[in-house]
């Protein structure tokens, strides 16, 4: 299989996501449900929009 991008980047990235997921779903879960304010969903947008950058940067 040819690819752009390194093997150690995309195991990387697969972590990155299954970390993410599990932090999501089993560590935030326990903390119970609040309501998302404009700032707050601004700031994670800015966060993940800034690490989608840095994979870009990596290739």
């Amino acid at each position: 299989m040819d690819t752009i991008a390194p093997l150690w980047l995309w195991i990387v990235f697969v972590a990155f996501v299954l970390v993410a997921l599990f932090v999501d779903f089993v560590v935030l879960k326990k903390q119970g449900a609040h309501e998302v304010g404009f700032k707050e969903a601004l700031n994670w947008s800015i966060i993940w929009i800034a690490l989608s950058f840095v994979f870009n940067g990596l290739f």
